[in-house]
C-alpha cells in the first residue's frame, strides 16, 4: 500500500489494525517496524509502535515517524511484523519522501525577543531544534 508523499522534516502518520484472520485482534506483542531506504538498506527499526487505546480499540496501534535527515529524496519501504495464537504477519507499505522541505521541520513556534543593542527572533522547529536569528528583517515584496 502506498502511504503518500511526505517532504523531507515532515511526520508520517502509521496507522496498524492486527488481522488474524480478517478479524481485529490484539497481537502476542506490540508490532514492530522496520524502514529502508530506496537502495533497501534498514535505517530504522526493529521500533515498536504504542496501541491507540489499550483494551478499548482490539488490534489497533499507531505512531508517528519524523522523516528527519536520514531520509533523502526516494521512495522508501515499510515493514510491519507482528504475532498471534503462533502466526506470524507482516505488511508493506511505501511512502516517498519529496526534496522539498528541510531536515529540521517546520516553526511550530516563534517569538520576536527586542532588546536596545539588536532584535532577535526565537523559533522551535518540529524536530525540538531551537533556532535564533539576529536582527530579521521583512521586505515589503
Amino acid at each position: 500500500m502506498f502511504l503518500g508523499r511526505y517532504q523531507q522534516g515532515a511526520w508520517l502518520p502509521l496507522s496498524v489494525q492486527c488481522r488474524g484472520n480478517l478479524v481485529a485482534v490484539d497481537p502476542t506483542a506490540a508490532p514492530t517496524i522496520n524502514i529502508y531506504n530506496p537502495s533497501f538498506t534498514n535505517i530504522l527499526g526493529p521500533r515498536s509502535i504504542p496501541p491507540r487505546a489499550p483494551g478499548k480499540l482490539t488490534g489497533l496501534f499507531e505512531l508517528e515517524q519524523f522523516l528527519g535527515s536520514e531520509f533523502s529524496a526516494g521512495i522508501y519501504t515499510l515493514l510491519v511484523s507482528y504475532a498471534n495464537g503462533g502466526s506470524s504477519y507482516a505488511d508493506l507499505f511505501k511512502f516517498e519522501v519529496t526534496a522539498a522541505g528541510h531536515q529540521n521541520g517546520g516553526y511550530t513556534n516563534l517569538y520576536f525577543y527586542e532588546r536596545p543593542h539588536a532584535n532577535y527572533v526565537v523559533g522551535q522547529l518540529d524536530s525540538d531544534v531551537l533556532e535564533f536569528r539576529k536582527n530579521p528583517a521583512a521586505s515589503d515584496g
